[in-house]
């Protein structure tokens, strides 16, 4: 099955497709891809937008990184871009 397409998954919240469990599963395959191509310690800055299933998808998401021990930084609600900022200082701005 394809998950992603032009602009990323697809599919109503609690869809076929962004179930908690799959979106789950994700950051987990994610996290450990991260992990594997990563030295040390493995960060993941998340930014989500303003739609009502934002807080949700990255709660499943985030579980999952977590639970293979990659440390997330929520970054809230900002623009893709801020995101992209963020991730060369972790520390800096958005999150301090």
């Amino acid at each position: 099955m394809k998950y992603f397409g032009t602009d990323g998954i697809r599919d109503r919240v609690d869809g076929p497709l962004l179930a908690h469990a799959f979106v789950r599963r994700l950051g987990r395959a994610a996290g450990t891809f991260f992990a594997q191509t990563s030295a040390g310690e493995t960060t993941v800055v998340i930014g989500r937008d303003t739609r009502d299933s934002g807080e949700q998808l990255m709660q499943a998401l985030c579980a999952g990184l977590r639970s293979i021990g990659v440390k997330v930084l929520d970054a809230g609600m900002v623009p893709t871009p801020a995101v992209a900022c963020v991730v060369p200082h972790p520390a800096r701005s958005l999150l301090a």
